[in-house]
């Protein structure tokens, strides 16, 4: 009989294990979403050169976060931009309060790599001036002038 009531108690040890486990695991998964969206959002930044709302809807709806400015919010092109991505998470059994999980990212405005329709500018331009060792370029938003850096 006393070997049933020991494993009756082992078994609420073991649950609250299994809801710690799942509370780690749950903050690694907005972690990870966090980072991934911060991608994104660091490439339309770089391209318009400051928090938009396009930016904004994309870090809601991926994320279910907000985006903020930390530093300067009207940099010029070729500084450094950093912004901070927060959501909000409610743990199992870590903390007894709501836990505010953030990240934060730096680029550099006005400095990516093109894709899609530029793409193919930027591989025209570089035929023609002959630069292929460079995969990095400044791509300027106002006049559509690639110079490779």
């Amino acid at each position: 009989m006393a070997y049933k009531m020991g494993f009756i108690l082992s078994l609420i040890f073991l649950v609250q294990i299994f809801i710690l486990f799942g509370d780690m695991i749950s903050i690694q998964i907005i972690y990870t979403n966090l980072d991934a969206v911060s991608v994104t959002a660091g490439f339309m930044i770089s391209q318009s050169g400051k928090i938009t709302e396009q930016v904004k809807e994309l870090v809601n709806n991926e994320a279910g976060a907000s985006i903020e400015s930390s530093g300067d919010d009207s940099p010029l092109i070729g500084s450094l931009f950093t912004f901070r991505i927060t959501k909000e998470y409610e743990p199992l059994i870590i903390q007894k309060d709501t836990m505010v999980i953030s990240i934060e990212r730096s680029v550099v405005i006005g400095y990516y790599n093109p894709i899609g329709k530029e793409e193919k500018y930027v591989r025209n331009q570089r035929s023609i001036i002959g630069n292929y060792s460079n995969n990095f370029n400044f791509w300027c938003c106002t006049c559509n002038h690639d110079s490779s850096i």
